[in-house]
């Protein structure tokens, strides 16, 4: 694995959570990093993900081979949510439909033009739509009821 030195936000999550015994990850200043760059671009462009390997659907680590379908959120440095929702774009993503509801998750979720939702090589991702009121639970049921009726023809 390789971090990308230029989309670190700083917050220090990564570095805190590490579960190895001797921590594989360690905060430094980006101006002594930035030769980590042409790592990344190769890492990215010529090795790429591997969750055709291992099955990410047996254990968390497994999952971490691939692509997370929610970067770059924008969201507050620290934010617990969003570990969460990079986490299930990793194993469910490519086939996800997420109702929102007003709040935090709207603003970082949903903010024009640059959405934190991506998708993968086959242009495959989450579908995204917010409901403004406190009532995500019911627009949720709608959208799953109106995909099920697509599908039964």
């Amino acid at each position: 694995m390789q971090v990308s030195v230029l989309d670190c936000t700083g917050c220090g999550n990564c570095a805190e959570v590490c579960p190895s015994k001797n921590k594989a990850l360690i905060m430094k200043p980006l101006e002594s990093q930035l030769e980590e760059i042409p790592r990344w671009t190769y890492m990215h462009e010529k090795v790429g993900y591997k969750d055709t390997i291992v099955d990410k659907f047996v254990n968390v680590k497994n999952s971490q081979f691939a692509q997370p379908l929610f970067e770059f959120s924008g969201a507050c440095a620290g934010c617990g949510e969003t570990p969460y929702i990079k986490a299930i774009t990793q194993l469910f993503g490519d086939r996800m439909i997420v109702s929102n509801a007003t709040g935090c998750s709207s603003i970082y979720g949903g903010s024009a033009p640059s959405t934190p939702y991506t998708h993968n090589k086959n242009g495959q991702g989450p579908a995204w739509a917010n409901s403004l009121f406190e009532d995500n639970a019911e627009y949720g049921f709608g959208l799953s009821l109106g995909a099920s009726k697509l599908r039964t023809g």
